[in-house]
């Protein structure tokens, strides 16, 4: 994306937005670094979607061209309950009356502690470091995947990990007809046993207990938007939020599918952008990042950008809570929000949070100030999760 697409980016996700105020020299500086280095979380959104422990729920259709329309996803109402054996806790500050927490900057970051073991034991992973091929060292799932050029490292529950070779040479390309990466935020199966990597015209899908290889012919279907549906499905919507074929990973078209559509905030839909995939924790709470846009308050608006991308966690026990990321103009981390990893139970909710120098996964107790660090990768790779908890 060259600076003035990101500038005219920004600019029309707030044109129509007269809450986001927003200083020229902080747009001009924006423009002139991708990226930016810091973000707190803090955000509050109503998503119109109810997403099970999978990556995506799934609105079924007739398996036939012109099929009958998608039924829309009733939106939440936020719920005010508290947990009964705790006081209430004051967020630091409220959006469109959704509470809103401030995550911690990137120098914060590094000094949070670890994760208790029994909640997951912590891990550090050196992407660059020599590892066996899975079919010398066989594992049987993924909890995380890393692809980069020719090659995926996975990382097993033991936190061994294993160098997959990847040679494929039918890139997908977009609807502006530029190469799409097979590497993407879906390409690991919630249950870690698969590995997908969208084609022209075919899935390439790797088992990793089988150390297989297989093609799952698609025809014309788009394959760039490929998203799980369970342990065991893959649905190919033409784009985002759209309708397209459901297929087994055996190759089997079971049906035909959408995403449900997303509802954030009471905003236009053009400002809507949602970051890596939603995530459920198998008790009807969803998490879900979304980009820069809504006018959510920020710690200082002397240092941090308006508008700032933002992590929202619906169906919880105590409702919709909210962290968005704090943006300042010289900081090095990534402007798109920090997506979400998963789940270590169903309190806790994991994000990605990238920057130049370094990748962190960070742990947040929803709806409360504690942040602890869960895993330090090797930056510059594509990741993918499976469940975490």
């Amino acid at each position: 994306m060259s600076d003035q697409d990101l500038r005219d980016l920004l600019h029309d996700r707030v044109d129509d937005l007269t809450s986001i105020d927003l200083a020229p020299g902080a747009w001009e500086q924006a423009a002139r670094r991708r990226r930016v280095r810091r973000s707190l979380v803090a955000g509050g959104v109503v998503l119109a979607v109810v997403l099970a422990a999978v990556t995506v729920d799934l609105v079924r259709l007739p398996d036939r061209e012109g099929g009958a329309p998608m039924p829309a996803s009733p939106a939440p109402t936020p719920s005010d309950s508290t947990s009964s054996t705790a006081s209430p806790i004051v967020p630091d500050a409220t959006y469109q009356g959704l509470p809103v927490w401030w995550s911690p900057d990137l120098d914060e970051e590094l000094d949070l502690p670890l994760v208790p073991p029994d909640l997951m034991p912590s891990w550090d992973v050196d992407l660059t470091a020599e590892a066996p091929d899975p079919a010398a060292a066989p594992i049987v799932r993924a909890v995380a995947a890393f692809g980069r050029d020719h090659s995926v490292v996975l990382v097993a529950p033991s936190r061994a990990t294993r160098r997959l070779p990847v040679d494929l040479d039918q890139p997908e390309t977009d609807e502006a007809g530029y190469e799409v990466s097979p590497y993407g935020p879906s390409m690991l199966s919630p249950d870690g046993r698969h590995l997908v990597f969208p084609q022209a015209g075919s899935l390439a899908l790797y088992d990793v207990a089988r150390h297989r290889w297989s093609s799952i012919d698609v025809g014309s279907a788009t394959t760039a938007y490929v998203t799980w549906v369970g342990d065991d499905q893959l649905l190919l919507p033409r784009l985002p939020e759209q309708s397209g074929p459901l297929y087994d990973v055996d190759g089997t078209r079971v049906g035909t599918g959408a995403k449900p559509p997303v509802r954030v905030f009471r905003l236009q839909e053009s400002m809507q952008n949602p970051i890596g995939p939603a995530r459920g924790d198998g008790e009807g709470a969803t998490a879900q990042s979304w980009g820069m846009g809504p006018g959510i308050p920020v710690r200082d608006p002397a240092t941090y950008l308006s508008g700032p991308a933002s992590l929202v966690v619906t169906g919880g026990p105590t409702g919709t809570s909210v962290l968005a990321f704090m943006t300042a103009i010289d900081d090095h981390r990534w402007m798109d929000a920090p997506a979400v990893a998963g789940w270590l139970d169903d309190e806790t909710v994991v994000y990605e949070s990238i920057a130049d120098d370094r990748d962190l996964l960070i742990a947040w107790t929803v709806g409360t100030d504690l942040f602890r660090k869960v895993a330090s990768v090797t930056p510059g790779w594509t990741s993918s999760f499976a469940r975490l908890g």
